[in-house]
């Protein structure tokens, strides 16, 4: 069980660098000035890479999947 925490760990870790170095690349920004915001540019779907992880947990181990719903 360790195993998977370790391994969701470095995944999800390696998910996210990949989304903030990925996704300004490919134009997938948060827009604060449609806000009215003053601040920088920065990706915002990062919860797309945990869905992915998520997703690939549960696939690995049958066990996880009832944690999706």
């Amino acid at each position: 069980m360790l195993t998977y925490f370790f391994t969701g760990l470095l995944l999800s870790v390696l998910i996210t660098l990949m989304s903030v170095l990925l996704f300004p690349k490919i134009g997938l920004l948060d827009f604060p000035e449609r806000y009215n915001l003053k601040r920088q540019k920065i990706p915002y779907p990062g919860g797309l890479g945990l869905l992915v992880l998520s997703l690939g947990i549960a696939f690995i181990d049958a066990r996880f999947l009832g944690l999706l719903f």
